[in-house]
């Protein structure tokens, strides 16, 4: 099952990104890399092996979707990114820091998932879909930084 698969390869993300410090290092590496190269970090090796298992999870993820759709192309999913950018982007908003992890990201799935099933059955139009998604975007991104500028 699909979901199930998702399930565990999130678990395994969250627990590399979150519960070692492999992924501390890498968030420190993400955040500022000068600093994490004075910290002692070797940055140029983590780096790459950030982009190692970025491309193992894309791969994954490919396989994944060519066996839900029973086929391969290489450009199938190209329209899947503005949904992956906005799910990232929702999940950045929910963090107190303003900072993309991966519980946040799963929430970001799964309210663009209910918004899309739900604009879906109601026969909307996808060009209508994806200016709806960026509403959505613009309008989260504005509320967490109005939000954050309040606090202060």
């Amino acid at each position: 099952n699909l979901t199930i698969t998702a399930l565990v390869v999130l678990l395994l993300v969250w627990l590399l990104m979150e519960q070692t410090v492999f992924g501390r290092r890498l968030y420190a590496i993400g955040g500022n890399p000068e600093a994490a190269r004075l910290a002692g970090i070797r940055v140029k090796r983590l780096r790459l092996i950030g982009f190692v298992l970025t491309g193992l999870g894309a791969a994954v993820g490919g396989l994944m979707f060519a066996s839900r759709v029973a086929s391969a192309n290489p450009t199938q999913g190209a329209g899947l990114m503005l949904n992956a950018i906005a799910a990232v982007f929702l999940g950045m908003t929910m963090s107190e820091e303003g900072e993309a992890h991966v519980l946040g990201t799963l929430v970001g799935v799964l309210i663009l998932g209910v918004l899309d099933n739900g604009l879906t059955q109601m026969n909307v139009d996808s060009f209508v879909r994806e200016i709806l998604i960026g509403a959505i975007i613009i309008v989260a991104v504005a509320s967490s930084s109005l939000g954050k500028s309040l606090r202060r």
